[in-house]
């Protein structure tokens, strides 16, 4: 949960998917903030009543994109995208992202994670371990753009099934 203190960069409803039977929740709402705990970062903080999980829609394609001002995503594992098949352009253009854990991204229905993390061009450390792409058939332009990456860890993917790795 987030108390709004009047101080947040910028906020707006989530248009996700709140419960498992995908009815929509007018509670939870999204802010661009900084945080005492993270002073020198600006953070992406989703927070709603309830339950401990956000169900993203199945289509969340562009779901973070252009979020140029976001430097860090805290508790990536309460967006529950177990259901979620489109996550291309995920993450584009976040080009103050320097390092992004979403090993807990439940990636086992996507088929598509083109341009995902295309253009975060300050992304220096990823986890990518959790990533199930036994179904994903393009990770075309996933990186590209990333010119600070360092370390991407995607230890487990089984790419048997990829069709395009382009670029």
């Amino acid at each position: 949960s987030y108390t709004p203190d009047g101080n947040e960069l910028s906020s707006w409803p989530a248009a996700v998917d709140c419960d498992e039977d995908g009815s929509l929740d007018s509670t939870i709402m999204c802010y661009v903030v900084n945080l005492d705990s993270y002073p020198d970062k600006t953070c992406l903080l989703i927070a709603g009543s309830g339950s401990s999980k956000i169900y993203a829609a199945d289509d969340f394609g562009h779901g973070f994109a252009d979020f140029s001002s976001v430097t860090e995503f805290v508790n990536l594992g309460m967006l529950d995208t177990s259901n979620v098949t489109n996550m291309e352009g995920m993450f584009l253009n976040c080009t103050n992202l320097g390092q992004l854990d979403a090993s807990t991204l439940n990636t086992s229905n996507v088929t598509s994670m083109v341009s995902m993390f295309q253009n975060c061009t300050s992304l220096s450390d990823i986890d990518l371990s959790g990533f199930s792409l036994s179904d994903v058939e393009s990770i075309s332009n996933m990186f590209n753009g990333c010119n600070a990456l360092g370390t991407v860890n995607v230890s487990g993917w089984d790419v048997s099934n990829l069709k395009n790795a382009s670029y």
